[in-house]
């Protein structure tokens, strides 16, 4: 079961997330820098030695890289193209969301809600919208490998439809003995948002569980 989970919205056009779907070496570093902390599109953040062990990581232990040179080229590949998504869609960076050790009392309440709306699939739904639909690139990972997830727009719209009256009121307020506070509501108001903000733009989500 996961402990951690990211999401990040993307328009399915944005070059960065197509590349994700088709070059493993540029997905597997993508996905290592997201484990460092706000991930890559807030480049600027992350702690250089850090950046410096996975490259060298990278270059020992992911088949898809070569060498250290190899790693290095997809750094500065990495970074040109977040510059690009950046520029090409302002706000992305800002259209994510995070989880830590939450997502089963979440999707239990989300499961309670749903269903008093009359969603039948409604842990399917929550299911899907907290640990993704599918694996984002099949073809490029083995079964149990480490890969981002994916939510695909049509998804996103029927969870941003039943979320839409899932405020992080109504979320605290459900009765049960859930392990939540504060900050955890917070991070649902985040999450939600997210998901609205997508569904109304179009987008795809994907999702890793760490």
């Amino acid at each position: 079961m996961s402990q951690h989970t990211y999401f990040q919205a993307f328009p399915e056009s944005c070059p960065l997330f197509q590349r994700l779907g088709r070059d493993r070496a540029f997905h597997v570093l993508h996905t290592q820098l997201t484990l460092l902390g706000r991930g890559p599109f807030y480049w600027p953040d992350l702690e250089p030695s850090e950046i410096e062990g996975t490259l060298d990581w990278l270059a020992e232990h992911e088949p898809a890289v070569a060498s250290r040179a190899e790693a290095e080229r997809l750094r500065g590949e990495l970074r040109q193209e977040v510059e690009w998504t950046v520029a090409a869609h302002p706000g992305i960076e800002r259209r994510v969301a995070y989880f830590e050790q939450v997502q089963e009392d979440v999707k239990e309440i989300l499961v309670n809600q749903f269903q008093h709306q009359g969603f039948t699939a409604a842990a399917w739904l929550a299911d899907r919208l907290l640990h993704g639909q599918e694996a984002l690139a099949p073809e490029l990972f083995g079964e149990g490998e480490f890969q981002w997830h994916l939510v695909p727009a049509g998804t996103v719209q029927k969870g941003a439809a039943v979320l839409l009256s899932v405020t992080p009121a109504v979320l605290e307020h459900t009765p049960g003995n859930w392990d939540l506070d504060t900050e955890d509501y917070e991070d649902y108001g985040r999450w939600r948002r997210l998901y609205l903000e997508a569904a109304r733009r179009g987008e795809v989500i994907a999702v890793l569980n760490a």
